[in-house]
Order: C-alpha cells, then sequence, then structure tokens
C-alpha cells in the first residue's frame, strides 16, 4: 500500500501561489469566470532569524566563484546586492 505523501507548511504555501498565479492567468484568460482558490494562505510565514556567518558566507562567495557563469555570477550578484532568496 502506498502511503499518503507528506507536504511541509512551505510547501503548502509555494503550492498555493503557483496555483494561485495559473488561475489569475486563466481567469484573466477568460477560460475561468471565477478563481477557485477563495481560501487565505495555508500556513503563516515564518520570518528566519539566522544569517550566514562571515565564514560561511565566504564559504558561498568562492563557491561561487569556482562555479562561474551564468550561475556563480548570479550567486555573486545576490550576495553583492544583499539578497536573501
Amino acid at each position: 500500500m502506498l502511503a499518503a505523501p507528506t507536504i511541509t507548511p512551505s510547501q503548502a504555501n509555494h503550492l498555493y501561489g503557483i496555483l494561485r498565479t495559473f488561475f489569475k492567468w486563466a481567469q484573466q484568460q477568460e477560460m475561468l469566470s471565477r478563481n477557485p482558490l477563495t481560501f487565505p494562505k495555508p500556513h503563516k510565514e515564518k520570518s528566519r532569524s539566522r544569517v550566514l556567518s562571515n565564514e560561511e558566507l565566504a564559504a558561498v562567495y568562492r563557491a561561487a566563484l569556482e562555479i562561474g557563469y551564468p550561475f556563480g555570477h548570479i550567486i555573486l550578484l545576490c550576495i553583492h546586492c544583499g539578497f536573501r532568496k
């Protein structure tokens, strides 16, 4: 017998966002008369308090330099601009 899949609160919120975007697009294309997602986000987002230490950030920076174009450069841009996500 197959076990029921488990889904984390974060995964549920991501799925909700994807479905909301899809249904909004379908409504704009007049494929739907109304959006079927009438309920709010399943879980409240928790803010994170942990940040990378200087040593961890330096390790990520070195790895991004090693990886190079294009993904390494994207990571370097995120570090230099202070992006979190």
